[in-house]
């Protein structure tokens, strides 16, 4: 707030500015004081620290008492003092005000620095808000005034920012500072608060008011033979009400104040980018500018069931994985030829292909179809992830599941559970397969229930399907000689090869078996025991309901007897 010859450019660029910024101090001067955790007066002339008029000249007096918090507002009020005040060098001074610091209290450097304030009218007042940095040598270390205002006798329509830099120690030919002005149209900026405030980066500031960027300096604002000081130190605020040199006219009110609404500090917020989304498997809750980076949980899905040949991985290249098909081997551990994989991928649009051990095969779409695009004379499945997503089951080159129009879908289901043998691989074959109990439809029992299960499928053309189980790779077969109910003519397997070995065979269409080994009915599940009251001699699985003792099984009678089970 260094008072010279000012030659200002007038000018008003509406701009409004928006950013984003954490509140990190403020004073709302909510009180009946003023906080002294946050401010401290600064008293005098300024004769104490070897200046004269604070080293403009100014011809006030500055004391505690002319600061008063009330009503949600600071006043500094500026007042005649008929009788004087005397300071160290034993001036008498006529006008007194206040002036306050936050030096040693808050102190901070960068971001965004406003207050609401609400000045006055009237020749040779002069109000500041402005900084400085701490342990300050000036002007070298540098000087910011966000608001300057010099009264006159009519409305105070005009406010200036500036930045001060220069050499030490202080002459009037080593300093240079750069300012401009901010004017209004109509009335006085003593009507109405108004906000001023400076948006201070490394190597530029810029100056607001009310929101309408006016002026800005930067590291090539100054002669070079300055250094440019407002990169360094920690700085505090200044807020203060001054009377200038050339001093009031007779017709300045006394007293006379500016009322502050609040000072508010605020850091800029560091655009931290990355995963925004919760959701995603790689969210970063710190991250305030989503960057396309999110991860997501992909599963792929692909039935193999009328792919006619053979082959040992289904595996998925794209260009999410640069077309590495190994590198996403599929698998089908309940063997239903219903293969998966799931991978995590980011979110974005891939082309991807389905191919098999390597490449050594590789589906071949056809144009046109709604789960692919062509590009490059290329035709790819497409995705387009933007979260975790399932892909539905496809067919080998198709952009449905197997389980179509085209092919009649049999859920075969075999109990082995009476069949008093415990397999470690049942299979269901034909004259198609040549009768290889290994090349047949492998069914398996992921749950350990005893009943083994397969999904196949068969071309739309047959009618009918004959087949047998096997076991253990024909260690165990369903046959005429040890199941009666198996003989030729059997309801379930009524055609006869190899002389007295009976086969099944169903009229294909969209069916679920439930077969039981070696026999055309169900196992019949019951107690096996024959010493349980609850005995079932046409049992052939035992299914745990044995009971031994008969009694009261109600707990709220009398004569319950809590080992009763009947």
């Amino acid at each position: 707030m260094r008072y010279f010859a000012i030659c200002s450019l007038l000018f008003s660029v509406n701009i409004v500015f928006a950013q984003t910024w954490n509140l990190i101090w403020s004073d709302e001067f909510n009180g009946n004081d003023l906080d002294s955790n946050y401010w401290s007066h600064e008293i005098g002339t300024g004769s104490q620290n070897g200046l004269f008029g604070w080293g403009n000249g100014e011809l006030q007096y500055y004391q505690p008492q002319n600061s008063v918090v009330s009503n949600g507002t600071l006043k500094i009020i500026a007042q005649h003092e008929p009788n004087g005040l005397v300071d160290s060098w034993n001036n008498t001074y006529y006008y007194s005000s206040s002036r306050i610091v936050t030096r040693d209290k808050f102190e901070f450097q960068y971001g965004k620095i406003a207050a609401r304030i609400k000045t006055l009218d009237g020749q040779g007042f002069w109000p500041a808000f402005w900084m400085l940095p701490s342990n300050h040598s000036w002007p070298c270390d540098g000087e910011i005034d966000i608001m300057e205002q010099w009264g006159n006798n009519g409305p105070t329509n005009v406010t200036t920012g500036a930045a001060h830099v220069g050499l030490c120690p202080y002459s009037s030919s080593n300093h240079q500072y750069q300012s401009s002005s901010y004017q209004i149209n109509n009335g006085s900026f003593a009507d109405n608060f108004h906000t001023y405030e400076i948006i201070w980066r490394p190597n530029k500031i810029e100056w607001f008011v009310d929101g309408s960027k006016f002026f800005e300096v930067d590291s090539n604002s100054f002669n070079q033979i300055y250094t440019w000081p407002f990169n360094s130190n920690q700085w505090y605020l200044i807020l203060n009400l001054a009377i200038t040199s050339s001093g009031p006219s007779s017709s300045t009110v006394f007293p006379n104040q500016i009322e502050i609404d609040y000072v508010r500090v605020y850091e800029e917020m560091v655009a931290i980018s990355g995963c925004t989304d919760s959701l995603a498997f790689n969210y970063n809750p710190n991250a305030t500018v989503g960057d396309s980076s999110c991860e997501y949980q992909v599963t792929f899905n692909l039935d193999m069931s009328t792919y006619p040949s053979s082959f040992t991985n289904p595996e998925i290249g794209g260009t999410f994985n640069n077309w590495c098909g190994s590198c996403a081997q599929m698998h089908d551990n309940d063997g239903d030829n219903i293969w998966e994989k799931t991978i995590i991928i980011k979110e974005g649009l891939y082309q991807y292909l389905y191919v098999l051990d390597n490449w050594a095969a590789q589906e071949s779409l056809s144009t046109g179809l709604p789960c692919v695009m062509t590009s490059y004379g290329f035709t790819n499945r497409i995705l387009n992830l933007s979260s975790d997503t399932i892909l539905d089951v496809v067919c080998w080159e198709s952009c449905s599941d197997c389980f179509t129009s085209n092919n009649h879908v049999v859920n075969f289901n075999v109990d082995m559970n009476c069949s008093g043998i415990n397999p470690t691989f049942v299979a269901a074959t034909s004259p198609n397969d040549g009768w290889s109990c290994s090349g047949g439809i492998i069914l398996s029992d992921i749950d350990g229930d005893g009943i083994w299960s397969a999904t196949a499928n068969f071309p739309i053309s047959d009618t009918h399907y004959e087949y047998i189980y096997c076991a253990d790779n024909w260690a165990y077969s369903e046959s005429a000689g040890l199941i009666t109910s198996m003989q030729s003519g059997a309801s379930c397997a009524p055609v006869t090869n190899y002389s007295s070995y009976a086969n099944r065979l169903i009229t294909l269409g969209n069916i679920t078996l439930n077969d039981t080994w070696g026999s055309c009915i169900s196992c019949q599940y019951g107690c096996t025991d024959s010493t349980a009251i609850n005995y079932f001699p046409g049992a052939n699985v035992d299914d745990g309901s044995c009971c031994f003792i008969a009694g009261c099984t109600d707990s709220t009678a009398s004569n319950y007897d809590p080992l009763a089970c009947i």
